[in-house]
């Protein structure tokens, strides 16, 4: 109780070896107001000095300043100068005497003992002061210095400093793979850290036992499939790994689905079930998943019969009329009655040049131009000479001169650029050139050649005796015998 003083109790076990009681003089030790182990100590209440304290314990009523010992004490509290040690102030020794000090934080000389146990020390000074640092607390005052130390709550002595008496040590080192460590915090003498207190398994594992497993499994969606069919795949990606797996089953080419089966797509059928008399049936392949069958394609006309709409009558044994629908620019048809099985019509048999043009192959062309190696062309040609226009069946020479008959003679061969067996032309051949003489001097122009003259060109033809020779107007087509020595105009040909 706060105003009333502490009432201490001490009760003292007796041991084996104990065999005296002992009382406490509470109440002295709370008037000294300083309680130490000397001043709790029992005393006996017999006269032997042999005893052995048992346990302690003090009352919570007093209100100073409570160590962690117990001990209650000021700070700034000075040694006891009670009246109990005065009457050794006169001895003439000069030394001031204090009653009872607390020894653990005075050095003193002494004591002088009086009765009630209480002692008088003399020259009291204060021990050496500590420091008090991270993880130290001050046990003991005097005079306001820490003059003793220990360690401070949480904190252990470890050689001659203090350290934190708690570990902040990971409570897991290891995890399995795909984990991670999962973190709590320690605080240890203050100071906060993050230690591993244990592992938790990635996203998409699962723990099993100490391990931790893919939670996805990658197993095929499908296991079977019909005939005529194949697998799909896809990919499956579970826990960072692909792989393909079945994810169902399409029909095969030539095949379609029938609820969970594949059957054939196409069909072999006869596309004709039904001919007329006189005919037999045609037949081709047909192929299905894989198969092939003959079927009907048709029907044709038994041999002496022809199809007829939809029947097969008696053959006719005349040829097809053929009509030709394609000829070359500046042609013209040739057209004629045609009779066949289906009677008689008129029909383009074939074609012919238009006047003024000459077939070269499968085309007219107005000038048919003949080269001194003997060839022909409807064009010149680079590195080649031309020596001649081709008309009807013979070649007119590009060269065109007059001279005397008797200087050419009729039955003469000659060579010009290389080219042989140019001779005079006939009467008939001269009225070729003249039916052809325009075109033929538009060639001759085209060539920059000599163009046909409009009077008398020397033929072959002699007449009676070999006297006179047959001469050719090609203004009016007239003709004449002539005196050989007389001059006219000649333009060789020869024969292709």
């Amino acid at each position: 109780m706060k105003n009333i003083k502490t009432v201490i109790l001490t009760i003292v076990a007796v041991f084996s070896s104990v065999t005296q009681l002992y009382a406490f003089d509470g109440l002295n030790a709370i008037n000294n107001e300083l309680y130490t182990k000397d001043t709790l100590a029992p005393e006996p209440l017999f006269s032997s000095p042999s005893y052995q304290e048992a346990k302690t314990w003090y009352l919570p009523d007093y209100q100073g300043n409570i160590s962690s010992g117990g001990i209650a004490e000021d700070k700034d509290k000075k040694p006891n100068t009670s009246n109990n040690c005065v009457s050794f102030n006169g001895d003439g020794s000069g030394h001031s005497y204090i009653e009872n000090p607390d020894l653990a934080a005075y050095t003193c000389s002494g004591p002088q003992n009086m009765a009630n146990r209480v002692k008088c020390y003399y020259d009291c000074t204060c021990k050496a002061a500590v420091s008090i640092t991270t993880g130290w607390k001050c046990d003991k005052y005097c005079e306001s210095k820490c003059v003793a130390r220990s360690c401070a709550s949480g904190y252990m002595l470890s050689g001659s400093n203090c350290i934190c008496a708690t570990t902040c040590n990971h409570k897991v080192t290891s995890k399995p793979a795909n984990s991670s460590y999962t973190y709590e915090t320690c605080t240890a003498c203050g100071n906060s850290s993050q230690i591993q207190s244990g592992w938790s398994c990635n996203s998409g594992y699962t723990q099993s036992g100490s391990s931790c497993i893919c939670a996805k499994s990658c197993s095929d969606k499908v296991t079977t499939k019909p005939a005529n069919s194949s697998y799909t795949y896809e990919t499956c990606t579970a826990c960072g790994s692909s792989t393909s797996i079945k994810s169902g089953w399409n029909c095969n080419s030539e095949y379609t689905k029938s609820g969970s089966s594949c059957i054939c797509a196409t069909t072999c059928s006869d596309k004709v079930t039904a001919k007329p008399a006189n005919s037999s049936y045609t037949y081709e392949n047909c192929t299905a998943c894989g198969i092939t069958s003959s079927i009907k394609k048709g029907w044709t006309c038994d041999q002496g019969y022809t199809q007829s709409g939809s029947t097969c009558v008696a053959a006719c044994s005349l040829p097809t009329c053929t009509n030709i629908t394609t000829k070359p620019a500046n042609s013209s048809f040739v057209t004629g009655p045609c009779t066949d099985c289906s009677g008689t019509q008129t029909v383009n048999s074939g074609w012919t040049c238009n006047q003024g043009y000459t077939k070269v192959g499968n085309t007219c062309t107005t000038c048919i131009i003949y080269f001194s190696d003997n060839t022909i062309d409807g064009t010149l040609v680079s590195r080649k000479t031309p020596v001649g226009i081709v008309i009807d069946n013979f070649v007119v020479s590009i060269y065109d001169w007059a001279a005397a008959y008797s200087g050419v003679k009729s039955t003469s061969f000659y060579t010009r650029d290389n080219v042989s067996n140019w001779r005079v032309p006939t009467m008939g051949e001269m009225k070729i050139i003249y039916t052809h003489k325009a075109q033929i001097n538009s060639c001759m122009s085209y060539l920059q050649a000599s163009q046909m003259s409009t009077g008398w060109y020397w033929t072959r033809d002699i007449k009676p005796n070999d006297i006179y020779v047959d001469e050719f107007n090609m203004t009016t087509q007239a003709s004449n015998l002539n005196n050989p020595s007389a001059s006219n105009r000649v333009r060789l040909v020869k024969t292709r």
